[in-house]
């Protein structure tokens, strides 16, 4: 459990990637591959939609949603 700012800073250092859901629910999560997992995309086609952006929308072929990925900057 995170109860100290610095803990919270640390931690927030740590996550690369905001993921929005299409149920409006979100996830931080720390490596491209985690996300690839969580939604069903593969890393490589989340790498090139991000290479020179901050944020995509990207869609499973597996289940058909699409998911917005964000690149979270460093503190």
């Amino acid at each position: 459990m995170l109860e100290e700012e610095e803990d919270f800073i640390e931690y927030i250092k740590s996550v690369k990637y905001l993921v929005i859901f299409p149920d409006k629910s979100c996830k931080m999560l720390f490596t491209l591959r985690e996300v690839a997992s969580e939604i069903c995309v593969d890393h490589t086609t989340i790498f090139k939609k991000l290479k020179n952006n901050v944020h995509c929308f990207v869609e499973s072929k597996q289940s058909g949603f699409m998911f917005y990925i964000r690149k979270i900057s460093k503190l």
